[in-house]
């Protein structure tokens, strides 16, 4: 199975992290150029996102990294082979030992005819099992495979964005895709050693009494319409 690996230019110490744990677990892997969205201008942000679609479903304005994270992957997904599902991992993760062994289960699992994605983390929330289990949610782009339909139908439904690219939950809802844990996982995101670039331009809502409130308020407007749209247009 082909891996990608997504990394920004300017993090070489996080490229040389990852380097060191993939060549002893003898993976070979492609590294993706990471897609900063801090650099991008103004103007090219606003035509990666749906701003009223957004509002309604996050509730909260978009951060520069949000675009940039999404496109990173998003760029693998438009390049995908049919009939050929990835691995993608991102810059900041911690492998188990056992991450060639699961890897290949789940490529022994996975029908790249199908709307698959396998989870190989769990984003530091432990899940008890074993194998590959069905899973209604995931919030975390850091270690997965995708098979080409997956990608392929995300892209339609989230391109330009309504929601960040981890919020599997609303393509299973959607039933847009099938979503699986491959347990034990095999890679936790290290968002200690290496600060998580998506939160990026996020300001502390909870220090600003007046935002959080409206926010809030916000949120019972936004969240019915988007339930509404989200009926109408199925996604």
């Amino acid at each position: 199975m082909k891996i990608y690996l997504i990394n920004l230019d300017k993090d070489a110490e996080k490229l040389a992290f990852m380097m060191r744990q993939l060549e002893a677990l003898g993976i070979q892997y492609t590294r993706v150029p990471a897609v900063y969205g801090k650099a991008m201008a103004a103007s090219e942000l606003k035509k990666m996102y749906r701003p009223f679609r957004w509002w309604c479903a996050v509730g909260r304005p978009i951060v520069p990294a949000e675009v940039g994270c999404a496109s990173s992957h998003f760029g693998i997904y438009a390049r995908m082979k049919v009939g050929e599902a990835v691995c993608i991992l991102e810059d900041d993760v911690v492998l188990d030992a056992a991450f060639v062994a699961r890897l290949k289960e789940v490529e022994r699992f996975v029908d790249a005819a199908k709307p698959q994605v396998v989870m190989l983390s769990s984003h530091g929330q432990p899940r008890d099992g074993v194998g590959i289990v069905r899973s209604p949610d995931a919030m975390c782009t850091d270690a997965y495979v995708i098979t080409p339909p997956a990608a392929e139908a995300i892209l339609r439904a989230n391109r330009p964005l309504i929601v960040p690219c981890d919020h599997w939950r609303r393509w299973v809802e959607c039933g847009l895709i099938e979503l699986y844990h491959a347990l034990p996982t095999v890679a936790r995101q290290d968002q200690v050693t290496f600060v998580g670039t998506t939160s990026e331009g996020r300001r502390d809502e909870r220090r600003l009494s007046m935002k959080f409130f409206w926010r809030k308020l916000g949120r019972l407007v936004g969240k019915p319409l988007d339930h509404l749209l989200w009926k109408v247009t199925g996604k």
